[in-house]
């Protein structure tokens, strides 16, 4: 599907403006990805699907093995959360946590008490000292996952909190830096446009992550299954009345059964078999394949992702500076020459150069090009 990426009037000239002055506080190339990341979040796409293309878009520059996100409605408390690898959801490790917290209010803030407090980063870092590293919450829950430095980022508006990013890492990759800190301060400014803009539900999707692969055999044993089809398993479990739990349910094995079981007798009687899901986290596309000589059946799962998604991953690839990263977001979204002027409060005839420079730098020769390279 070739089209282009239709984002309502939400990337406005004030828009725009803030998301350039916000990048303006950091280096070159941290400024492209922050402004990539204001450019998704202010494009009236679900937070759910931003949340997890943000901590790839980051990854360009900053090690992090696992990021989180937990969702808060008005008064602070936690209403939903996704996490890269869902075993850390378990309710064994809410249970340690809270256990943690409660032992004493110098241990470790409670969530509602985070949110609160304002858009930041870093908080919890000042908490992570010999009390944290010697509890067995630690030694429970972070240490056999070779977790070591956790960093988090509340997103709020000065009005209302939105949730927090946990970004995590293992001990030879260090502490998050003192500009780390900064930068991911600036981020969650930017992030808040994902959660009080309307929701466009009229934008194209497209396949974006077709990496999750399962393999079970007749007897339903699972001989295989990757990191990404664990999370589309567990996303397809989700519903808006029940957006996360905290039970034994999430084990793999029992998300296999939950949302392919038909699909795998399907493919065991008739060799191939798709169908699609919609559910809370959006829809998938799921694949079924049956290998007669292995007696196997293949599951592949892929998540249909807003095209926002999808062009903010490929243009993180590139090495554009920040304004022409704007103005190839605004031509993939349709606008002229004179708009994309207008939005950027720049001369048309710079404007045209941009797009020229733009061009040679992909080595096109027109806006339709561009769609064909970048949605290819």
């Amino acid at each position: 599907m070739h089209a282009e990426v239709y984002a309502g009037d939400y990337q406005t000239v004030s828009q725009l403006k803030f998301i350039r002055d916000q990048a303006k506080q950091a280096n070159l190339n941290q400024r492209n990805i922050l402004t990539n990341i204001g450019m998704l979040a202010s494009s009236g796409i679900n937070s759910h699907h931003v949340i997890r293309i943000v901590p790839m878009l980051l990854r360009k520059f900053m090690h992090i093995d696992i990021a989180g996100f937990f969702w808060a409605n008005q008064d602070g408390d936690m209403i939903d959360a996704y996490v890269e690898t869902p075993s850390f959801l378990s309710a064994n490790l809410l249970a340690s946590c809270l256990k943690f917290q409660n032992e004493s209010k110098l241990n470790w803030p409670s969530f509602k008490e985070n949110v609160n407090a304002g858009s930041s980063a870093g908080n919890l870092q000042i908490f992570q000292n010999d009390c944290f590293y010697e509890s067995e919450h630690y030694k429970n829950t972070y240490e056999p996952i070779n977790i070591r430095h956790i960093i988090d980022v509340v997103v709020h508006d000065g009005a209302r909190p939105y949730g927090a990013f946990l970004f995590m890492r293992a001990d030879n990759k260090g502490k998050f830096s003192k500009e780390e800190t900064e930068i991911l301060k600036v981020a969650s400014k930017l992030l808040s446009s994902a959660f009080r803009l309307p929701i466009q539900n009229n934008i194209p999707t497209k396949r974006t992550y077709d990496l999750g692969l399962v393999l079970v055999d007749k007897a339903l044993n699972r001989r295989f299954c990757n990191l990404t089809a664990h999370q589309i398993l567990w996303m397809m479990t989700r519903t808006s009345e029940l957006p996360m739990q905290f039970d034994t349910d999430d084990q793999i094995d029992s998300l296999i059964k939950k949302s392919c079981l038909h699909g795998i007798q399907q493919a065991f009687k008739n060799g191939t078999y798709t169908e699609s899901k919609n559910c809370y986290w959006g829809e998938f596309l799921i694949k079924y394949q049956f290998d007669q000589e292995s007696e196997t059946v293949a599951v592949n799962l892929q998540q249909m992702q807003p095209y926002p998604c999808h062009l903010a991953i490929k243009l993180n690839q590139e090495n554009l500076t920040p304004t022409r990263l704007m103005i190839t977001w605004l031509l993939l979204k349709g606008c002229v020459r004179k708009e994309i002027s207008r939005k950027l409060a720049i001369g048309e005839h710079t404007v045209a150069e941009h797009i020229q420079d733009i061009f040679k730098y992909f080595s096109i020769s027109s806006t339709n090009d561009l769609i064909l390279k970048i949605y290819r």
